[in-house]
């Protein structure tokens, strides 16, 4: 019975996955429970920010392992390994970008709610979020914001209206909007 609950798991697993997924056995070393089980990818993958996992080699595996697993072929039971398991999650296609972090998540959200404006102040140009007050110089506009939303706009997340508009508080500036690609990334 927990081997049906385990290949329902990954069956699920597998079904979200970017890449068709193989499970093969270590043949070198075995444990106290058999003989480890890994996940294995067709191609090279990423996860988490950079992290590479080669093509034919475990997910656990790291590229630059000096000795790395001798896996049989593939097997028809779920992985065991549970770096492997934990990794299947979180894996994307090489090509894929990155997930957008707990702190991006969030000013895209703010974003969308249309409140990061960019003002041109004393001939200095600044983007603020103007949801909040800042006590810093020009706080009456809000909070600094430059610095995270540039690079938004390089990731194409995000990107500025041409057109001027009004806060909620009657400062005239241009408001930042989402893309497509930023609109996926916060909905994924």
């Amino acid at each position: 019975m927990r081997l049906e609950t385990e290949k329902r798991q990954w069956g699920l697993l597998v079904g979200s996955a970017p890449v068709t997924l193989t499970v093969h056995e270590n043949t070198r070393h075995t444990g106290p429970n058999g003989s480890t089980r890994h996940a294995v990818p067709p191609v090279d993958v990423v996860s988490g920010k950079a992290r590479k996992h080669p093509a034919d080699r475990g997910l656990c595996e790291t590229p630059g392992r000096a000795d790395p697993l001798h896996l049989g072929d593939a097997v028809d039971l779920p992985p065991n390994c549970v770096r492997c398991l934990d990794y299947a999650a979180k894996i994307r296609a090489a090509d894929a970008p990155a997930p957008p972090t707990d702190a991006e998540v969030a000013l895209l959200r703010l974003i969308s709610s249309g409140v990061v404006f960019t003002f041109s102040v004393r001939a200095t140009i600044t983007i603020r979020d103007t949801s909040q007050r800042s006590r810093a110089a020009w706080g009456h506009l809000g909070r600094k914001v430059d610095v995270a939303v540039r690079k938004l706009e390089k990731k194409g997340w995000v990107l500025q209206a041409p057109e001027y508009s009004a806060t909620q508080k009657g400062v005239r500036g241009h408001c930042w909007r989402l893309t497509e690609a930023g609109t996926a990334a916060l909905e994924g």
